[in-house]
């Protein structure tokens, strides 16, 4: 019996994160069937890996296959639906793996709808940060490994070329000003998510940066752009309206990162937009005014970016952010995080392999 992974995956952050580690499975002829929602499927098109839609009877599905390991993403909601699999795996005695992209919800992602915890024989997550943050919610560390984010390690590989060059051209592509001062503003679904539990939404978040930006257009006397990143999960919404001072564009359209990269400086919630520009050397800025609760940002955490949680001082941030060097005082935090990529889709599969091969044998034995 050899090696077979079968994987699912239901939100874009799992599937990007476990990508190259598909791929690499491709290509030894180790890669089974592949189960994707919506956001997932998107990020797959893009990688041209085949796939097919969730399924409604995972027992049934995995049953059919001759997996000898079970791959994961993770996401979170109402009822994250890689669970179902996760519970036909132990059912049919198929070792799991879980991959944790993002330092948040570490618990949540576990959680059926009657609050039953689905967990896998190992997870993996980004650094030991992650590690210990998942401990402190209530994982259990026996079954934490720290494998990095291969995901992370592609985007360093894949922007290290974004050079001044690139990010004129760029600009030029979605029209935008080679000198004008532009701010992205990564948004995110929070309203539809949390309510008003958070103390903000991206209504209200907006709503700061927008006016933040009229004041400082004034200070550095010249106007600025606001292009606006919608997520995929969020309805459409009219943009705000430009004045004088802040003409607002949309950046829906495109690759997130060159937008990121282009701007001058990359505002948001807790995305992980802003983290990625950051380990990529971008200027970012966290605006959650009235925050309620924890902050869920890592880069925030870890030195890699400015938090906000007042309204008053949206203005003031932001102009300071723009006005110093990218990541002024914070390089070690930024060598830290790539440290943490790179060489993370081999740690993950020598994981996988590790526990697929320890099952065939078994089988051959």
């Amino acid at each position: 019996m050899r090696l077979l992974v079968d994987s699912v995956l239901g939100d874009v952050g799992g599937a990007e994160a476990v990508l190259p580690v598909l791929e690499a499975l491709q290509r030894r002829g180790s890669l089974g069937q592949v189960w994707a929602g919506p956001l997932a499927a998107a990020a797959l098109e893009r990688g041209g890996l085949p796939f097919q839609p969730l399924a409604e009877e995972p027992l049934a599905r995995l049953r059919e296959g001759r997996a000898t390991l079970l791959l994961t993403g993770t996401s979170w909601g109402d009822e994250p639906p890689e669970l179902g699999y996760l519970e036909a795996a132990r059912t049919l005695g198929i070792p799991s793996i879980s991959v944790i992209d993002f330092w948040s919800n570490y618990v949540a992602r576990f959680l059926n709808r009657r609050g039953d915890m689905i967990l896998p024989d190992r997870i993996a997550v980004p650094d030991q940060v992650a590690l210990l943050e998942a401990v402190a919610e209530g994982l259990p560390e026996d079954r934490l490994v720290v494998t990095g984010n291969p995901h992370y390690e592609r985007l360093l590989q894949r922007y290290q070329g974004f050079d001044r060059d690139a990010r004129l051209a760029f600009r030029e592509r979605v029209g935008l000003s080679r000198t004008a001062t532009v701010v992205l503003f990564g948004s995110q679904p929070l309203a539809a998510l949390y309510g008003d539990r958070l103390g903000y939404t991206e209504h209200t978040a907006l709503a700061a940066v927008r006016n933040g930006l009229e004041t400082v257009a004034e200070w550095i006397g010249h106007p600025t752009v606001l292009a606006i990143r919608r997520h995929p999960r969020e309805a459409a919404a009219p943009l705000p309206a430009s004045t004088s001072s802040v003409r607002v564009v949309d950046a829906s359209e495109g690759d997130a990162l060159s937008w990121a990269l282009a701007a001058d400086l990359v505002v948001g919630m807790t995305s992980a937009l802003l983290l990625q520009t950051a380990v990529l050397g971008g200027r970012v800025v966290s605006v959650q005014p009235g925050l309620v609760g924890v902050d869920r940002l890592p880069s925030n955490r870890l030195g890699l970016s400015d938090g906000v949680f007042d309204g008053a001082d949206v203005a003031s941030a932001l102009y300071r952010a723009l006005a110093r060097p990218a990541h002024l005082g914070s390089a070690r935090a930024v060598r830290r995080a790539r440290g943490a990529a790179e060489g993370a889709a081999f740690r993950l599969m020598d994981l996988i392999v590790a526990i697929g091969t320890g099952v065939v044998s078994e089988a051959a034995s």
